[in-house]
């Protein structure tokens, strides 16, 4: 029995002697079962393999996504930037600026609400919480515009807008970040939130006004300019975002005009702004129809003689609900529109036909003066102009005086005189007008070809109580002698005046005391009058 179980290489189920039960096992089975396990074991291995790959892969692709998302986030950002940032600057642009105003003006109307709630509920404690509360609740907005000293050095001196960038930089200094590019390269816009009232808002413009006009750095160091501040506070100036912007760009408008640093808005200003909107549109009108709303009055010469030699054409305007407007108040407005050579060209022609009509009835010696502005005498075809319009009028040239303001002859010297050579040409006459108050050089004094000074009203106003006033007006005669040019007083108001005057040897004077601006016809009646004693 030993010999056959030795020979057998495995058992096989067997009866159990004692019980008579067979086995359900043999030893044979034991190495297909770990087999199994092994291809099991193979296979979990496999598959985890194939699990660590799939998450080795998964993990590249969200690397991948990460870093997709970075540069996607990096354009979205540059794309920002070039949507949102003026890339000479660098500063956020006016739509960033009317956000940041339109929310902050949103967030102080809702604190407004909850101290000072509808129904008149105040949900903040006492009236002396209100109070602190609403401290500080006023917002200031700013357009600051460089001025023109810059705007002769942007193309020159900083082309690369170094200059412009390190302005911006002097201005945040002083009012942090809430700084913004506006449509124009050389204006910004700015807000200020929490500050008290306007005396704190102007605080801020004095101090801005002084970062910018400081000197720059080496090698700059020879260039400064300066800048004009509007400024409008919230509440007291407005309320709503357009409104308020509207009126800091007003105040800016008048900074401008008065030619000063900073000027906040006030209810005058605004009142004046409007009226200027309904001058401009009045005269913008007039000039499509036959210059309705204009007129002409003229004031005479008076010489030593006591008689009237001839009269200054003086322009006005007929506003339908204004009333008459001075040209002060009128004549820089349609000068910054461009209307004004239409109207110079009006001027001339009208003022020529009064002539004509003097002369026909026996004044056949008088003149009448006209006053020139700047951009009309600087056209190039103005000689031609007055040529023409002496030809229509049938009126001799030496008949027509023109008048310059220094100014005008200054600003390109060269130029204005061969201009006033071609007048001359014709035989008109020239003079310059309010001698003394601008910036004339006596070298080019000497090389135009006047006929007469205008001595200016604020001389005469005070010779009777200023001995400095005296003798300014006797060196202006003297030195016009010697240069054998006529002098004529302006604003004689007094016979006192008067005989000052003529005892200088002034050779006309002009104003109140003889006459005031009168019509076409009553010039007429003075001119054949004779003596004015």
């Amino acid at each position: 029995m030993r010999e056959v179980n030795e020979n057998h290489d495995s058992l096989e189920p067997s009866e159990n002697a004692s019980t008579g039960e067979t086995t359900s096992w043999s030893l044979g089975a034991v190495p297909a079962q770990e087999e199994e396990k092994d291809r099991e074991i193979a296979q979990l291995r496999e598959e985890n393999r194939q699990l660590e790959e799939e998450r080795r892969r998964l993990r590249r692709r969200l690397d991948e996504s990460e870093q997709a998302r970075r540069v996607l986030n990096e354009r979205r950002k540059d794309l920002e930037n070039l949507l949102n940032l003026d890339p000479l600057t660098g500063l956020p642009i006016r739509r960033e600026f009317d956000r940041a105003l339109e929310s902050t003006l949103q967030g102080n109307a809702q604190r407004e609400s909850h101290v000072h709630p509808v129904g008149g509920e105040v949900r903040s404690g006492s009236a002396s919480a209100d109070a602190e509360e609403l401290t500080g609740n006023a917002v200031a907005v700013g357009v600051l515009r460089l001025d023109r000293a810059y705007d002769r050095i942007r193309n020159t001196r900083d082309r690369s807008k170094a200059l412009l960038f390190k302005t911006t930089i002097r201005i945040r200094s002083v009012i942090g970040e809430r700084l913004f590019q506006s449509d124009r390269v050389d204006e910004f816009v700015f807000l200020l939130s929490g500050v008290r009232d306007r005396v704190e808002a102007v605080e801020y413009a004095r101090a801005i006004a002084a970062e910018v006009v400081r000197p720059h750095e080496p090698p700059a160091d020879d260039v400064a300019f300066g800048c004009y501040i509007g400024m409008a506070v919230y509440p007291d100036d407005a309320r709503r975002r357009t409104d308020l912007v509207s009126c800091a760009e007003i105040a800016l408008e008048e900074a401008v005009h008065r030619d000063v640093s900073y000027v906040c808005y006030t209810h005058s200003i605004g009142v004046r702004h409007r009226e200027d909107g309904e001058i401009e549109r009045a005269i913008r009108d007039s000039l499509v129809d036959d210059f309705r709303h204009f007129s002409l009055v003229y004031q005479p010469f008076v010489g030593r003689d006591h008689q009237a030699h001839g009269a200054e054409a003086l322009l006005r305007l007929h506003h339908p609900r204004l009333g008459t407007i001075a040209p002060a108040r009128f004549i820089p407005i349609a000068e910054e529109s461009g209307d004004i050579r239409q109207l110079g060209q009006w001027t001339v022609y009208q003022a020529c036909r009064a002539l004509k009509r003097w002369r026909e009835k026996g004044a056949r010696e008088t003149y009448v003066s006209v006053n020139l502005s700047p951009d009309q005498f600087k056209q190039r075809d103005f000689v031609k102009r007055v040529a023409a319009t002496l030809k229509a009028t049938g009126v001799p040239g030496h008949a027509l005086k023109l008048e310059l303001t220094e100014g005008a002859v200054m600003e390109e010297p060269e130029r204005a005189v061969r201009t006033m050579i071609q007048l001359k040409d014709l035989g008109v006459q020239l003079a310059i007008d309010d001698f003394g108050t601008g910036y004339s050089s006596l070298n080019y004094l000497r090389r135009l070809p006047i006929d007469l000074l205008k001595i200016d009203k604020s001389f005469v106003d005070q010779l009777s109580t200023s001995e400095p006033s005296r003798e300014i007006v006797k060196a202006i005669i003297a030195m016009a002698q010697n240069l054998r040019i006529a002098t004529l007083a302006e604003g004689v108001e007094a016979e006192s005046q008067v005989e000052l005057l003529f005892a200088m040897g002034c050779d006309l004077v002009q104003g109140f005391y003889y006459a005031p601006p009168v019509p076409a016809s009553e010039v007429t009646r003075i001119f054949l009058n004779g003596s004015f004693r």
